[in-house]
């Protein structure tokens, strides 16, 4: 009988009273009569009843008992109260009993009382050892029951025996065993803990008999849906082998008699079977190595199809005509069902587009349409050269050859290449992007291939058909994969290379000897100065052309003193300020200057030959229009190399500066360079456009990581501080943040785009400023508390005997820094664009006690400097340039620190800052598919980028 109640008379003295209703009598004794938790099982589950001594159930007052008892007796009657009002809707199901499933409180509860009685009347102990759930498989043979005489042959494994077992800790295996809860198992009169197992319920799917066939999946299937149990296959070894990442894929699953098309968006992963894959839900896929009788298993990343699927249906809508019953399809799921004129037209027009995303399975359907798809053979016949290569070119579809010309304009009109039977040839359109971007014809018709990009065409050409050309200029780029295997002239230094150092110098010398330039782009501390010196130790002093080794001005006297240091022997001149002398410098090994001194004399330097031109920090040219780029650019040399940590900032024209400079018939015009790399990568994110740059770049980029090759180094820790506005300068940053988001938005709508820059720019730099330094922005009326946070840690970091960098982009920053140290007492350095003493200051900072901080503008401070005195470094304010801050770190972390580094980000809630650091991760992931390292930009603002960093963070 179900009993409703008002629910409007329920107050606390209602809900609460004291039951007086209830048989059992209460006990005189403080610590009440004896009783049992009668544990109790249905098909719905075990539930929870008190009974006496003659196992009949009864009401008890917690308040005559204490301990454990006391407590799971008050959350025993509690819930007893409270589901007498509850409906129970589940069919068959009683009311009024307390699941331990739907309570586990009350579960947990019971572990510590000692009158847990279990279904068969015995009593219940609680195990606290961890506990956990066993697959155990066994063969199973033909001969199972009956054993076979001696002479006859061993029988077959026919089968695989499975069944759930039950392991205790450090006790044996039980058979038999029962879930209370998710988290509790009963078996053997004792409860144990185990890590929750959410489908538990279909555990006993897996006490069955398999085929053997089928071991592989079911472990797969059991390793996914119980991911904390334990294997225990046969006898063998359990290994964990990566992550398998399947791809979308569109199955042509078959065309039906009037034409149809059924295609389906799957999920595919190589070597795994397609339907296994797709039907279940799998996280883990086990491999069974027979041979060596070793069970692997791998991890299964997600993969999404409703996304792909969407695509799918987008570009289908695009050809259908509803009034033309032929040229419809349907949609169930991730299935599509194209009627057969659609179905044409898909193949034809948007096939060879779609395998770009996807992986094609089914191909043999399209026969019946007199499609294939196909993959050309490219027939080149070409010259040897260092810059381009030229000769023709033709393109083999299985015994037909076509002109190269002449394909891509049948392909540009048709989208697919008829062969002489009549069937169309579809090519993947990545493929032909690469050859248009690659293979560049000239007014005769023939075809010129820059040397640089022979890896990219390398898979596509016949080994056997290539010509003496191609075969001599290809060996040169397979050389980079033996350089460490070949002899390189010893350089004549005062101190041993490192193993690493070793290896920077013989790719520096391979380049050397084919007359190639690249970028050394070691990170931050590892050397790339005594690298150079090597190689210019080698050259000279058989070398009669000096070499020009451009630079920032504040590390001129740090180059000097390394060359003295590590190669005395080469003579250098510093060739910079009012009274320098270029006929006389010329006359040294080693000329060193600045940017802006060859920028300054590129008239008169334009007119000399040099050996080398060395461009250290070689980011300073990352504006292919600055002047300073074009200077340099004006260079004469036989040889070019770049140094710099950071060889792309912000975003790929910095990669196009860079390699006009080291190797100007790398990527042709600038024009070119935005058609086949910048626009396809970054607008379009296309990742063959991105492999092809990799790929071409990667043996003229050298890389290596401190955290691959010096093991030595001390941790690295890095934090961010987070500080929260004042109500006043909350107040003052969302008044002026509206106000840009509407007005950046107005003058898109009006003006475009590109025209709102600058003042986007402008924007974006005054919510910086109040983000961190509200004074500049409300004549000193809004205090930053950023100032103050940071005072603090400063003074906590020099009270334990630190020192400490603090960097900032805003020079007020600094002088609002110098008024906070003062205040307490720290004494401090400080460096920016104007310092000309940095050299004394560097060395005041290191070799002294007297300065406990050192406050720099990020773009002074994060080059060239060693400043291993410090093991502290704060970012005041952040920017887009996320490797710029990693430098800023790196003067620190290098070689010769011995301490631990700790730095710190500060960061003010719900600005711009925060907004920042998000897409600081954008350009970062760009930046790391681009340049991996070798031990083994933000992108383009967007208009999504602007609502992004201009809408609030508040909800």
């Amino acid at each position: 009988m179900i009993t409703y109640m008002n629910k409007s008379a329920l107050t606390p003295f209602t809900a609460l009273r004291k039951e007086r209703e209830t048989p059992y009598k209460s006990p005189a004794r403080a610590g009440g009569g004896h009783f049992y938790f009668h544990l109790k099982v249905d098909d719905f589950g075990f539930f929870v009843e008190t009974c006496d001594h003659k196992k009949q159930t009864i009401h008890l007052d917690e308040h005559h008992y204490h301990g454990s008892i006391k407590r799971a007796l008050s959350i025993y009657n509690k819930l007893s109260h409270t589901i007498t009002w509850q409906i129970e809707w589940e069919v068959g199901k009683k009311e009024g009993l307390l699941y331990l499933q739907d309570h586990p409180d009350l579960a947990d509860s019971l572990l510590a009382c000692s009158n847990l009685l279990s279904p068969l009347h015995e009593l219940v102990q609680f195990d606290p050892g961890p506990g956990n759930l066993v697959l155990n498989t066994q063969r199973e043979t033909e001969s199972q029951d009956q054993p076979q005489p001696q002479t006859s042959p061993p029988t077959q494994p026919q089968g695989l025996i499975c069944k759930i077992n039950f392991q205790p800790h450090e006790k044996q295996e039980h058979h038999t065993f029962s879930f209370l809860t998710p988290s509790l198992i009963l078996a053997d009169n004792t409860i144990y803990r185990i890590e929750p197992v959410i489908h538990h319920e279909q555990l006993g799917l897996f006490n069955c008999s398999i085929e053997y066939s089928e071991a592989e999946h079911l472990l797969s299937l059991f390793a996914s849906t119980f991911p904390d149990a334990d294997i225990q296959h046969l006898d063998y070894t359990i290994e964990t082998h990566g992550q398998i990442t399947p791809q979308p894929a569109l199955l042509l699953e078959h065309v039906d008699a009037s034409g149809a098309l059924y295609l389906n968006v799957v999920t595919s992963a190589e070597e795994l079977d397609l339907d296994f894959l797709n039907n279940y839900n799998l996280s883990s896929i086990a491999f069974l190595d027979e041979e060596n009788r070793i069970l692997k298993f791998s991890t299964l990343a997600p993969c999404d199809t409703s996304g792909p699927a969407d695509t799918i249906e987008k570009t289908l809508k695009k050809h259908q005509d509803k009034k033309d019953p032929r040229l419809t399809y349907s949609r169930i799921d991730n299935l599509f069902i194209l009627q057969s004129k659609l179905t044409l037209t898909f193949l034809e027009a948007e096939l060879h587009t779609l395998l770009s995303s996807f992986i094609l399975i089914g191909t043999e359907e399209l026969k019946k349409f007199k499609i294939k798809m196909v993959k050309p053979q490219l027939n080149l016949n070409i010259g040897s050269g260092i810059d381009f290569l030229e000769g023709s070119a033709d393109l083999t579809i299985d015994t037909e050859t076509f002109e190269l010309s002449d394909f891509l304009t049948q392909y540009e009109t048709n989208r697919y290449i008829i062969l002489s039977d009549g069937t169309k040839a579809i090519v993947e359109h990545r493929l032909l992007n690469r050859l248009k971007r690659l293979l560049k014809p000239d007014k005769e018709g023939k075809f010129t291939l820059s040397f640089f990009d022979l890896p990219l065409v390398a898979d596509m050409i016949d080994e056997k058909t290539a010509s003496k050309g191609f075969l001599t200029s290809r060996r040169i780029l397979e050389g980079f994969n033996t350089i460490q295997d070949r002899d390189h002239p010893k350089p004549a230094l005062t101190s041993p290379l490192r193993d690493y150092q070793h290896k920077g110098y013989n790719w520096l010398s391979y380049l050397n000897n084919h007359n190639l330039g690249g970028c050394l782009a070691d990170d931050m501390g590892l050397g790339k100065t005594i690298q150079s010196i090597a190689m210019m130790a080698v050259i000279y002093p058989g070398e009669p052309l000096p070499s020009l080794v451009v630079m920032p001005r504040s590390i001129l006297l740090n180059w000097q003193r390394e060359v003295e240091r590590f190669a005395p022997a080469l003579t250098s001149i510093i060739y910079h300020g009012p009274g320098r002398d270029l006929a006389g410098s010329l006359k040294y090994n080693l000329i060193l200057t600045t940017y802006t001194t060859v920028r300054n004399d590129i008239g008169k330097l334009k007119d000399h030959t040099f050996a080398y031109v060395v461009l250290d920090e070689s980011q300073k040219i990352k504006n292919i229009n600055s002047q300073t780029s074009k200077a340099v650019m004006l260079l004469n040399s036989r040889w070019r190399l770049a140094l710099s940590g950071t060889p792309v900032e912000n975003n790929l024209g910095e990669l196009y500066a860079l390699f006009r400079f080291l190797n100007p018939a790398m990527f042709g015009s600038q024009n070119d360079f935005r058609k086949d790399y910048f626009d396809p990568i970054t607008r379009d994110g296309d990742e063959q456009a991105l492999s092809d740059l990799k790929k071409k770049i990667y043996p003229f980029l050298l890389r290596r990581l401190k955290s691959e090759v010096l093991q030595e180094l001390p941790e690295k820790t890095e934090q961010i501080v987070y500080v929260q506005m004042s109500p006043d300068q909350e107040r003052l940053y969302e008044k002026r943040r509206q106000f840009y988001y509407e007005a950046i938005k107005m003058q898109m709508h009006s003006d475009g785009f590109n025209k709102a820059r600058f003042f986007l720019f402008q924007a974006m730099n005054e919510l910086r400023q109040l983000a961190c330094i509200p004074e500049t922005k409300s004549n000193g009326t809004v205090k930053s508390p950023k100032v103050e946070v940071l005072g603090e840690y400063l003074e906590e970091t020099i009270g334990n005997g630190h020192k400490a960098l603090v960097f900032a982009n805003f020079l007020e920053a600094l002088s609002m820094m110098e008024e906070e140290l003062q205040k307490r007492n720290i004494t401090y350095l400080k460096i920016t664009g104007s310092t000309r003493n940095r050299t004394e200051i560097v060395d005041a900072f290191q070799d002294g006690d007297d300065y406990q901080v050192l406050l720099m503008t990020l773009k002074t401070g994060g080059v060239g400097l060693n400043l291993t005195a410090a093991d502290y470094v704060y970012i005041f304010d952040p920017w887009w340039n996320a490797s710029a801050e990693t430098q800023a770190i790196d003067r620190v972390h290098r070689i010769g620190q011995k301490n631990s580094v700790f730095s710190y980000k500060l960061i003010t809630r719900d600005t711009i800052e925060e907004k920042i650091l998000q897409l600081q991760q954008n350009k970062t992931e760009l930046v790391q598919a681009l340049i991996e390292s070798d031990g083994g930009g933000v992108k383009t603002l967007r208009e999504e980028d602007i609502d992004f960093i201009f809408s609030s963070n508040r909800v």
